[in-house]
């Protein structure tokens, strides 16, 4: 699967949830996660598929049930998880949204997750698409 472009913005904007990801787990006291490119790749699809699908879900209408997007790109796991979001303007604004949610909280805080990926783009139809993938291997 290619990669989709990311801007400038854009690419500044995952920099910034990663860390702002490993901030919160240093604060709870659990290991930073590592960007892992195939999951980067698979971040990035995953937003491209809701632009394109225009169903906000984390089900795919392309590639089905979630956790087959790792199939997609043969990405080997023993564990996964899934954030989504849009409509926030800044990393800060949906790290925030995603801390406040338990699911997600527990995705971010996962001890036995220990690499990730993260997507953004901006969308005509949801204004902006956020998506984190996390794997244990």
């Amino acid at each position: 699967m290619p990669a989709a472009a990311v801007s400038d913005t854009g690419a500044q904007f995952i920099s910034k949830i990663i860390e702002l990801v490993n901030i919160e787990r240093s604060n709870a006291g659990i290991p930073a996660l590592k960007p892992d490119p195939e999951l980067m790749a698979a971040a990035m699809y995953k937003c491209r598929d809701l632009s394109e699908s225009r169903q906000f879900s984390h089900n795919s209408a392309t590639y089905g049930e979630a956790y087959k997007l790792m199939d997609v790109f043969n990405i080997h796991y023993i564990s996964w998880g899934e954030n989504i979001a849009s409509g926030q303007d800044t990393p800060e604004e949906v790290m925030n949204a995603w801390m406040e949610s338990p699911g997600h909280r527990e995705n971010i805080l996962d001890s036995r997750f220990q690499y990730i990926g993260v997507g953004f783009m901006y969308d005509g139809y949801y204004s902006t698409i956020w998506s984190q993938e996390f794997i244990e291997r």
